[in-house]
């Protein structure tokens, strides 16, 4: 027998935190994309030694970008908001190019961020589709409906930036860097990731225990060893696009842009292995199912009377 259980028609207090949920993600994205088109355009905008951040940055705010938009869309239009998140990478950096602004258009920071809104999706869907045929749209609507749940969110967030950047900040000056807000740049932006990543889990883990869905079977044992593998090959391929898009030697004029996607290095090996643990987890689900569950339509017509 299977350990799903069966999901319930939608009420009317579904519905109504859906709405509710959908409208709070849509004051985000427009509370996000404000001050994110601002900084990316504002003439001359720099931190010193920002340069070597400077990737990781566009990767972790389109990435968010695109993840918000998603959130954002009217069920079923993720899509659509998946390709405006693409194009708004682009147009940024377009746009960027503008005399007036005296910034500069570059190749490598716009695919610094479409490697960020790829992630997005990828993770998007995965979690999408291990989820109990209608539950993730139900365990959204719970996580992020009402300021309390995103105030939870922000206070793991900040609590994740404090104890994690402020390791990372300390080691750095350990190890002979100066104490100046550009060292603690990159510590602060690593420990949001985490800190996003982790108030995500966290708040679906509550979620799920609020609206009582059962996880389905997993073959836990059989594909645990599988996210190393997976998040290593994920990361690998990375080495070598960085390799392959820079060449050897690096010329002298793309310094800056390859150190920048060495950085970025500890923030993608991050994300994969949380790509990798979804798609493997629903991999893990899948093999679990039995013969008559989504995933195995020939048996279920083998299974289905005949009419």
């Amino acid at each position: 027998m299977s350990s799903n259980r069966e999901m319930k028609p939608l009420t009317s207090a579904h519905t109504s935190r859906a709405v509710q949920a959908s409208r709070a993600w849509r004051i985000v994205l427009g509370c996000y994309l404000v001050p994110i088109t601002i900084l990316t355009h504002w003439p001359r905008f720099g931190i010193g030694g920002a340069g070597a951040v400077d990737k990781f940055v566009h990767f972790v705010a389109f990435g968010s970008l695109a993840w918000i938009a998603m959130h954002a869309a009217p069920r079923g239009r993720a899509l659509f908001a998946w390709i405006a998140a693409a194009a708004w990478v682009y147009l940024d950096e377009v746009t960027q190019a503008l005399e007036i602004l005296g910034r500069t258009f570059s190749l490598a920071d716009m695919i610094a961020g479409w490697v960020g809104v790829a992630f997005a999706g990828a993770i998007y869907w995965t979690r999408t589709f291990r989820a109990p045929r209608g539950s993730r749209a139900t365990l959204d609507d719970v996580m992020y409906v009402g300021i309390a749940a995103w105030l939870r969110a922000a206070l793991v967030t900040v609590i994740a930036i404090a104890v994690v950047g402020g390791a990372m900040f300390a080691a750095r000056v350990q190890a002979g860097e100066v104490a100046q807000f550009p060292t603690a740049v990159y510590p602060i932006g690593f420990a949001m990731l985490v800190g996003l990543i982790l108030a995500t889990a966290l708040g679906e883990t509550r979620a799920t225990r609020i609206t009582g869905l059962t996880p389905r079977k997993r073959h836990w044992p059989i594909s645990i060893g599988a996210v190393p593998v997976l998040a290593g090959v994920l990361f690998v391929s990375y080495l070598l696009f960085v390799r392959v898009f820079f060449g050897d030697p690096i010329p002298d004029d793309a310094r800056v842009d390859h150190e920048g996607f060495l950085v970025l290095r500890e923030g993608f090996l991050l994300v994969a292995v949380v790509l990798a643990f979804e798609i493997v987890r629903h991999w893990a689900i899948w093999c679990g199912r039995e013969p008559t569950e989504p995933g195995h339509p020939e048996r279920e017509l083998e299974a289905a009377p005949d009419r």
